[in-house]
């Protein structure tokens, strides 16, 4: 998934537009859900700012949490 709305400027966009966002993008491909780690593919402790995916969606740039958005029900994150 990559965000569409203005471009390049995407880190531009407020948490809510980015979580409306994927909400658009799982009704138009029939998901009910979209699951955001904070890991990245090697499972390191440390993640490079390339993969901090949860920080870059939700805002929340804490060591560990999981965000999870399920379409048009409510969006959640789970953090230790």
């Amino acid at each position: 998934y990559t965000l569409q709305a203005r471009g390049s400027q995407n880190w531009m966009l407020s948490a809510e537009d980015k979580v409306r966002e994927i909400r658009v993008w799982l009704a138009k491909n029939e998901l009910n859900a979209l699951i955001i780690g904070s890991e990245d593919a090697h499972q390191s402790e440390y993640v490079a700012d390339c993969d901090k995916r949860r920080q870059f969606i939700s805002g929340f740039s804490g060591s560990s949490g999981t965000c999870n958005d399920l379409n048009n029900l409510y969006s959640r994150l789970c953090r230790d």
